[in-house]
């Protein structure tokens, strides 16, 4: 959710040490985290060091109406053609790697080397107007990225080092619903990982996000309704000009959910500010519902939208770059679920 994705403020924490070989990648939350990337802010390709299992390729995507998305693809080494993870983004503007304003939270960077290390191929691209893509994402709605996601799809199964029958999907927040989006249309998808995935109308997340945010303010029950009331007023009149919270108001992310045919596998934090934790479940039984019965949810305790752990630090303190990583228990999910099916 495009600036409804900058959630909290109070900083928390992870220490990502994970199980898989897992290269010490910076990483940062929604809340923690969560800053929008500047235009012209380029990264360009990570480079994998000597010891690294694969190398890392600066590429771009050609979009259907002439932009260019600067990427990173990272290919395991070896011959032959590998299965291939595309990773799409939250609705903030970032980079490739996801980072967060103060440089550590590196989330993609994270997944893409953890799935490379386990011989899946990651493409990874810098949001539309950030890094090394041309154009603006401030003037796309959610299906509109979907059709920069069938883009970088269509992109990756052409290269010959991959094997177009084997793709899958890495989608986070408003990444998750542009892989469901893509999914229905596009039966080769073998495979969908969502993070933090949106199950309710527009509306109605924001409102529970917005009422979940003055439930602990230190006011009467009348003095947070007017708050609330408030707020509305200012979300209509950003729908009456926006077109990203336009589409995001009305958007019911069930109908393409419902379409799904691809194994998927769900992770949710109980600690989300900006969706609803019932939503995992709500999004699993409209796909099995559908006839989809290869659904796996997974809820991950003490996890937050950003997919950080919230609380448990050393002295109550959340610092220092461990605090901004993913940790073990969601890139060992990611990565013991995906490798499987992409066989």
């Amino acid at each position: 959710m495009r600036s409804t994705e900058s959630l909290r403020t109070a900083v928390t924490a992870v220490v990502a040490a994970v199980a898989m070989t897992i290269c010490s990648l910076a990483g940062a939350s929604d809340a923690r985290a969560a800053a929008p990337a500047k235009p012209g802010r380029g990264t360009g390709a990570h480079r994998a060091g000597p010891a690294t299992p694969y190398r890392s390729l600066e590429v771009r995507v050609r979009t259907r109406d002439g932009q260019t998305l600067g990427g990173t693809l990272t290919l395991p080494a070896g011959t032959g053609r590998r299965p291939a993870v595309l990773v799409l983004s939250t609705a903030d503007t970032t980079d490739r790697d996801g980072t967060g304003g103060h440089g550590f939270y590196r989330p993609y960077r994270q997944i893409a080397d953890t799935l490379s290390r386990n011989g899946i191929a990651v493409l990874r691209l810098d949001d539309r107007g950030v890094g090394r893509s041309t154009g603006r994402l401030d003037t796309l709605d959610t299906a509109d990225r979907a059709e920069d996601a069938r883009d970088a799809l269509k992109f990756l199964r052409a290269r010959p080092e991959i094997d177009a029958r084997r793709v899958g999907i890495v989608g986070h927040s408003e990444g998750a619903s542009i892989a469901e989006m893509v999914a229905t249309g596009d039966t080769a998808v073998r495979a969908l990982v969502v993070m933090g995935s949106p199950a309710y109308i527009g509306r109605e997340t924001w409102e529970w996000r917005e009422r979940r945010g003055l439930k602990s303010a230190p006011y009467s029950p009348a003095v947070r309704e007017k708050l609330f009331k408030s707020a509305l007023v200012q979300w209509q009149a950003r729908i009456a000009k926006d077109r990203w919270a336009r589409f995001f108001d009305s958007y019911d992310p069930l109908v393409a959910a419902r379409k799904v045919r691809a194994p998927i596998l769900i992770l949710q934090g109980d600690e989300d500010l900006a969706c609803p934790p019932a939503s995992a479940d709500v999004l699993a039984g409209a796909i099995r519902g559908a006839g989809n019965d290869d659904v796996t949810v997974q809820h991950l305790v003490g996890v937050d939208h950003a997919f950080l752990r919230v609380r448990d630090f050393d002295q109550g303190v959340a610092y220092g770059e461990g605090a901004y990583r993913l940790g073990s228990n969601v890139l060992g999910r990611i990565v013991a679920w995906m490798v499987p099916h992409l066989k």
